[in-house]
């Protein structure tokens, strides 16, 4: 008898846990119904719920992660054309004032000076 009624309350404590984890189940999934026993179509309801939240957030995070890639591609771009801004600048600063212009020193444009000067520029901006 005391072997029976060990086994009973272990076997209520896991009917008990199994109520508790189908209850949090239906919680998530958002389903009113209660569990009877023998109404399986209740089980076959949730898993499927759950299997289309699993698939809703696999898509989500997919597209976080799509969007986090094309930020860092986006944020490297930039960094690259900050820098060659930069270099151009720089190399401008250099240049006298006639040439960063683009004309010469009798207020005309000298062509050589203007080529010199989108040579330099395109090399920057091949690197």
């Amino acid at each position: 008898l005391e072997r029976a009624e060990t086994r009973f309350g272990f076997l209520a404590n896991q009917a008990l846990g199994w109520d508790a984890e189908f209850e949090r189940l239906q919680s998530f999934s958002g389903m009113d119904e209660k569990y009877q026993p023998g109404e399986d179509h209740i089980v076959d309801s949730i898993a499927n719920r759950f299997l289309e939240k699993e698939r809703s957030n696999t898509s989500l995070q997919r597209y976080l992660h799509e969007q986090q890639s094309e930020l860092a591609a986006l944020t490297g771009e930039r960094r690259r054309l900050e820098s060659s801004v930069r270099e151009l600048h720089d190399t401008s600063e250099g240049l006298p004032a006639d040439e960063r212009d683009g004309e010469s020193s009798e207020g005309v444009d000298s062509g050589q000076n203007h080529a010199g000067r989108g040579a330099r520029v395109e090399a920057l901006l091949a690197e």
